[in-house]
């Protein structure tokens, strides 16, 4: 399986949602979410098996805003933004 590649800087500046609008989601704290960190945006921890999150990575210092157990969640975030 081959993953998208990443975008470069000049495709990010073409990008016009700025980070305040921008979601990382993913199920991966060390990639996912530390990624949401250092790109400066916030996250949606996909997390089904109810794992608990070093505190470091949580709201309101660290990038996981929201937490879901269902993708379906996903939609109701979307919508509320």
């Amino acid at each position: 399986m081959s993953l998208p590649a990443s975008p470069t800087s000049s495709e990010s500046r073409r990008c016009s949602l700025g980070k305040s609008r921008a979601l990382m989601v993913g199920d991966s704290l060390s990639s996912d979410m530390e990624g949401a960190r250092n790109a400066g945006v916030d996250a949606c921890w996909y997390n089904p098996k109810g794992k608990t999150a070093p505190p470091d990575l949580l709201a309101p210092t660290g990038p996981i805003r929201y937490e879901i157990r269902e993708l379906m969640e996903l939609a109701e975030i979307l919508a509320a933004a």
